[in-house]
């Protein structure tokens, strides 16, 4: 660093840094005794590996913490890239890991120290190093899953450490550096590359976080059966649930919604139109959501849009047959309950079901008040129709925003007017 200059100077200097730039912060503790001092808490508040290396780079970052606990206090967000089992821990790194655990469990006799030693001693290190990072930084805010996630639910590890975890805080007896969990508010799961997706059962295990407030996952995965024990689980703190490629089934978030009382934002992406519109069960969602999550403010359900669907292709996929309208006619329902409901972004036919235009109700009778915003997506490419007199309810005018879309979102109608995107340039085929 620049010893010349006032501290402060030097501090603002490596306040501009990238905490993700390992390289930078590294060069910068090699500078000096004052660029070492003052890098050194930033070269470690974003800890874990972001990209595939060779080794369990996991287990040396545990080593490294155990060995310099100092270190832990600056760990504010933890990411965790799973490495396959052909990348085995270094031996050595394993003998000194569970040397430090040993004096570690010695002295605290919490159980998660003694089930980490029986499952190195067992060669589980991958999946270990992972729920034992997330114990030694106890300041960790923000956790990012990449990649594999079995380690979730991997022997029930992850489960019974978070209990012991708050057992501990709740009695009072350990001091919190030596347990962690207590400050994670935010966790992301992201597919990079997975195989296998999660699904609820993973979800729960988050769930049970002390402190989770908002948690997102890229995909879920439709769960494999309805025994996912969620029924012995206590309620979480979770105020923002995002899902972007939803292909779980309205009797599963159904369940989920159980454990989510203080829920705030719900967003679900569908993993496909038809999903948004007729395959599911809006009826059982509706009627979880106003008993189970009253506190409600972001309600959203949309589904992904295809650059490949055009005008032509409206009867195979912009509007259902007849048999696929008659498995689920019923809409949401009343959501008049959510008193604290803001922002409201659906379909037509979850809002009023597959109903003709004489037979929709008053948008008064089924929303709040609250609500200030309303974005509705059409059940198909035309927004012609019954879609064009939603905008003539006098529900709308109290509105402060408010907006249709066609299936496509490349047309739309407002308070005060209509618009659409301009036609698609056609491809170029060469021969």
């Amino acid at each position: 660093m620049f010893p010349k200059l006032p501290e402060e100077l030097n501090e603002l200097i490596v306040s501009c840094l990238d905490l993700d730039d390992r390289q930078t912060l590294t060069a910068v503790c090699c500078t000096n005794r004052l660029g070492r001092r003052l890098a050194t808490p930033l070269m470690y508040r974003h800890v874990g590996a972001t990209e595939h290396g060779k080794g369990n780079r996991d287990m040396l970052l545990c080593r490294t913490l155990l060995e310099n606990p100092q270190l832990c206090q600056y760990v504010e967000k933890i990411n965790l890239l799973h490495y396959s089992e052909g990348n085995p821990s270094d031996p050595s790194i394993k003998s000194d890991v569970s040397k430090l655990l040993l004096d570690l469990h010695t002295q605290t006799r919490l159980p998660f120290y003694q089930s980490f030693l029986e499952w190195l001693s067992l060669g589980c290190d991958v999946y270990v190093s992972k729920v034992m990072l997330m114990v030694l930084a106890y300041n960790a805010q923000v956790i990012h899953i990449r990649g594999n996630h079995q380690f979730l639910t991997w022997q029930k590890l992850l489960d019974t450490t978070i209990a012991a975890a708050v057992e501990a805080r709740d009695t009072g007896a350990t001091p919190p550096k030596l347990y962690g969990f207590t400050k994670i508010h935010t966790v992301k799961i992201s597919n990079h590359l997975a195989q296998l997706l999660p699904d609820v059962r993973d979800l729960c295990v988050l769930l049970a976080l002390p402190a989770l407030q908002n948690l997102e996952i890229e995909s879920l995965a439709a769960s494999p059966d309805m025994h996912l024990g969620m029924e012995s689980r206590g309620p979480s703190t979770v105020q923002s649930l995002v899902i972007r490629d939803c292909r779980a089934k309205a009797d599963t978030l159904t369940g989920l919604f159980r454990l989510t009382p203080d829920l705030r934002r719900l967003s679900i992406r569908w993993s496909s139109r038809h999903d948004n519109y007729w395959r599911t069960d809006w009826r059982r969602i509706g009627r979880a959501l106003t008993t189970l999550t009253p506190a409600l403010e972001h309600l959203e359900f949309t589904h992904p849009i295809d650059d490949n669907f055009g005008v032509d292709q409206r009867e195979s996929q912009g509007i259902a047959s007849g048999n696929a309208l008659a498995a689920t006619l019923a809409p949401l329902g009343s959501l008049k309950s959510l008193k604290s409901l803001q922002t409201l972004i659906l379909s037509t036919i979850a809002l009023f079901g597959q109903h003709q235009t004489q037979d929709w109700p008053e948008l008064d009778t089924v929303l709040p008040g609250s609500v200030e915003k309303l974005e509705l997506l059409a059940k198909d490419i035309y927004l012609v129709g019954n879609d064009r007199l939603i905008v003539t309810d006098p529900y709308i005018s109290r509105l402060q925003n408010f907006i249709i879309y066609n299936c496509q979102k490349d047309r739309w109608i407002t308070k005060d007017g209509e618009g659409a995107l301009p036609p698609k340039r056609p491809l170029r085929i060469f021969t």
